[in-house]
C-alpha cells in the first residue's frame, strides 16, 4: 500500500519517480523540479498532493502565464495532470481535475537557407575567448556543424562523450535523448575536421562547459547577433535541428526520419516551407500559362 507523502515534491520522489520513469532522463527530472519551485513560488508554501485541484492548478498556471508562453503553461499543465492521473489510479485522489490546455498559436517553422548557415559558421569561427581551455572558435564551429549535419537534440549534444565518435561515426546513445533509440550518423570530412580541432586534451564530453548550462544561451546569441541573425527563443540551437530535417526533406530524402521524429510531428514542428520548397502553391499551374496553352490550340 503507498503511502500518503505529503509534499509534491515527496510523492514525485516516492512514489511517482519509480514506477513512472524508471531511469528517466535527467532533463525531464529537472523539468519536474522546475514545475515544483514555480508551484511553491506561487502557493508561498511546498506544494500538497491535494494541491492537484482544477481551482489551484487554473490559479496557478494563470499566474506564470503572466510571464511565460502558452506552450511553457501546457508543459507544466502536462506534468501536474501526469501526477494527478497517477495518484487518482492510486486512490490518493478523487478524481483527475478537469483543466483545459491554454490556446496555443501554432507558428510555421522556421529554417536556416545555406547562405544564413553560412554566415552563422564563419561568426562561430570570429568567436572570443577559450571554453575549457578550448579556444572559442574552433569550440562554437564543431558544435554548429555537428547540429548542422546531425539534427540531434541540444540535451544530446551536450551529453556526447569522445568515446561515441569512432572511425568517422558518431554514436547518440539512447538514454541521452526523448526517443530512447540509438542513432548513428556517418560524418562527413568538414565536420570531422573541425571536431578533431578541439579534440586535445582527452576528455570524456565532446562539448565540455564549466558555467551554468543556461550559460550557453547567452552565448549562442552572442554568435547570431555577429551573424545578423535572428536571437529570439526560436531561433537558437533548435533551428539548426530544423535546418538540418528541412534540407534533408528539400534534398529528396525523409527528414522525419532523420531527426528521429513521427512525420505528424516532422511537418508540424520540423519542416520549413519555405526553405524545404513545400509549398501547395506550387503545385497549382499559372492561369498565363494555361492560357497561353489554350490559344496554341486553336
Amino acid at each position: 500500500m503507498i503511502a500518503f507523502p505529503q509534499t509534491l515534491a515527496d510523492f514525485f520522489e516516492r512514489v511517482y519517480r519509480p514506477r513512472r520513469l524508471p531511469g528517466g532522463a535527467p532533463n525531464t527530472i529537472r523539468l519536474y523540479w522546475v514545475l515544483f519551485r514555480a508551484f511553491e513560488s506561487h502557493l508561498h508554501r511546498p506544494p500538497l498532493l491535494q494541491d492537484l485541484d482544477a481551482d489551484t492548478i487554473t490559479e496557478f498556471l494563470s499566474a506564470y502565464s503572466a510571464d511565460h508562453a502558452p506552450r511553457s503553461v501546457n508543459a507544466m499543465l502536462d506534468r501536474l495532470m501526469a501526477l494527478a492521473r497517477f495518484a487518482t489510479q492510486k486512490r490518493l485522489l478523487a478524481e483527475v481535475p478537469d483543466v483545459l490546455a491554454w490556446p496555443e498559436p501554432r507558428r510555421i517553422p522556421r529554417a536556416y537557407n545555406l547562405d544564413q548557415v553560412r554566415r552563422l559558421l564563419l561568426a562561430c569561427r570570429g568567436a572570443c575567448g577559450v571554453i575549457c581551455g578550448l579556444p572559442a572558435g574552433l569550440y562554437w564551429s564543431a558544435v554548429a556543424l555537428t547540429f548542422y549535419y546531425t539534427g540531434i537534440r541540444a540535451s544530446a549534444c551536450w551529453m556526447l562523450e569522445q568515446r561515441d565518435l569512432e572511425d568517422g561515426v558518431l554514436r547518440v546513445r539512447p538514454e541521452t535523448h526523448k526517443p530512447r533509440t540509438e542513432l548513428l550518423f556517418v560524418l562527413p570530412d568538414d565536420c570531422l575536421k573541425s571536431l578533431r580541432a578541439i579534440w586535445e586534451p582527452p576528455r570524456r564530453l565532446i562539448f565540455p562547459w564549466n558555467k551554468a548550462s543556461t550559460e550557453r544561451y547567452p552565448a549562442w546569441r552572442r554568435i547570431l547577433a555577429r551573424a545578423e541573425l535572428p536571437m529570439t527563443r526560436y531561433d537558437l540551437f533548435q533551428r539548426l535541428r530544423r535546418t538540418s530535417g528541412t534540407l534533408v526533406e528539400a534534398a529528396g530524402g525523409d527528414g522525419s526520419r532523420h531527426l528521429g521524429n513521427g512525420r505528424a510531428i516532422f511537418e508540424r514542428h520540423y519542416l520549413d516551407p519555405i526553405v524545404g520548397r513545400r509549398s501547395q502553391i506550387s503545385l497549382l499551374p499559372s492561369p498565363d500559362v494555361a492560357t497561353d496553352r489554350q490559344l496554341r490550340l486553336f
